[in-house]
């Protein structure tokens, strides 16, 4: 009977560390008070009547096409959320079984960051309640894990892609030497939204700007950076081939993202609508901006523009950590989206349709450069982002800045929707991989130290 009791109660021992094991669960890195907040940077969503509707109409049409195949099965599959997503998702991508028992360091790195971004478009979502395309057309959602109670859920921002697209930046600057593979399979889990039909595709576009911003934020907290390297050598100590892998470049572009599309695609009538919709800002005080963002070219353009955000005077004299910072961070951005552009040309909208732009002089000069990447849009939402790194308190305002360099590229007509939109990816990645380097990241704490330093006098 002894026997018999000690049995029992070692077996309910092992059970109870089995279920504590599984009730792992760790907090975010910052409480959701200190989000960015979408509601003041983010475009509002299109309703069903307005022209650039015609983009996301087109993409739910696409995501129907490819649901009756492997890809529509896996994008199936990948509507399930959460931390057991993501690992079972960058788990595959890194051949590692991530457990709390046989990665503790990587599983809760990866829980954190995830309990941290998937939070970026809560507030957005409460305020635009926008309709879901399987809701909107009286349909169900194509996704295995997906419930009946969407519908009565926000559509945008997606909630699913800020946490693979967070946990995906956050991952490839942990581990630069699968960038390239982690950032494509976040990309992946928020375009298996629009295939499943529980997003449109600005839902998507929109949250991996916010869950970018909400990624640039985790680099204020010590903490992050203190599980990021036991996470890291925690993968190298199980992933032995990947210690020979040396010199590791950026993000490569063209391994990440689709081509643009081209004229004969159906997308590129959400293409058509987006420029003819821009050219109506022509005629009103934004075109001013447009003309001046267009212009924006050197780092000490960049450094006047994001001064007012920060309530600072940027240049090389006054603020010189963040004057480096800047320079630095522009030219290894703009390098990586012009690798990006490098793999064909793209003509220009206000070319294409034979037009004039808004800024007529510069027009032989845009007319010999390709048209994807928006370098513009690239540098001007990767500086905001490593800026929201410097000054947190500010970031609302940052992100706003940053943002409007893309949209004045398709109010000019310089640049198609497309080309901004990926621009500002690329300069995600770009900065996820700066943020790697220690001698940058050496370059970001003296940025931050000299901002506390100018707004305390």
């Amino acid at each position: 009977m002894t026997r018999r009791i000690a049995i029992t109660a070692a077996l309910l021992l092992i059970a109870g560390s089995i279920e504590s094991f599984a009730q792992v669960k760790y907090e975010p890195y910052f409480p959701i008070e200190e989000q960015p907040d979408g509601r003041i940077y983010l475009p509002s969503p299109a309703d069903t009547s307005h022209l650039i509707f015609a983009d996301d109409f087109m993409q739910w049409i696409w995501g129907k096409s490819v649901r009756d195949s492997e890809r529509g099965e896996r994008a199936s599959r990948e509507s399930n959320y959460g931390v057991a997503a993501m690992t079972e998702i960058f788990g595959e991508a890194l051949s590692l079984e991530i457990t709390p028992e046989k990665t503790p360091a990587l599983y809760k790195y990866l829980s954190r960051v995830s309990e941290t971004v998937r939070k970026s478009a809560r507030a957005t979502k409460k305020k635009y309640m926008r309709v879901r395309p399987f809701a909107r057309f009286n349909e169900q959602t194509w996704g295995k894990y997906d419930d009946d109670g969407l519908r009565t859920d926000g559509s945008y921002p997606s909630g699913h892609t800020s946490n693979g697209w967070g946990c995906c930046l956050a991952m490839a600057e942990m581990l630069p030497e699968l960038q390239d593979t982690l950032i494509r399979r976040g990309y992946e889990y928020g375009e298996s939204r629009v295939i499943v039909g529980a997003h449109w595709q600005s839902d998507v576009d929109a949250a991996m700007l916010c869950c970018a911003a909400s990624y640039a934020r985790l680099h204020n907290y010590p903490d992050f950076y203190e599980d990021r390297d036991a996470a890291r050598a925690e993968v190298l100590r199980l992933r032995k081939d990947l210690r020979k892998v040396k010199n590791v470049g950026m993000p490569d572009g063209q391994k990440i993202f689709p081509p643009y599309p081209d004229t004969a695609s159906m997308r590129y009538y959400g293409e058509i609508v987006r420029y003819w919709e821009s050219k109506s800002e022509r005629s009103t005080f934004r075109a001013t901006q447009a003309r001046r963002d267009i212009a924006c070219t050197s780092a000490e353009a960049y450094m006047r523009s994001f001064q007012h955000c920060m309530d600072i005077d940027i240049s090389a004299t006054e603020t010189p950590a963040i004057a480096r910072l800047i320079t630095e961070g522009r030219k290894a951005i703009l390098d990586n989206a012009e690798a990006l552009g490098s793999a064909g040309f793209r003509k220009r909208p206000f070319l294409q349709f034979g037009e004039q732009s808004l800024v007529p002089d510069k027009e032989e000069d845009l007319a010999k450069s390709t048209s994807y990447p928006s370098f513009n849009s690239a540098v001007g939402w990767g500086l905001a982002m490593l800026l929201v790194e410097v000054a947190p308190a500010c970031q609302d305002h940052i992100l706003l800045r940053g943002l409007e360099f893309g949209r004045s590229c398709e109010i000019a007509g310089t640049n198609y929707h497309i080309d901004v939109r990926d621009g500002r990816l690329i300069a995600i990645a770009t900065v996820a991989r700066l943020n790697a380097d220690p001698e940058f990241t050496k370059l970001v704490t003296a940025a931050r130290e000299e901002y506390k330093a100018k707004v305390a006098e």
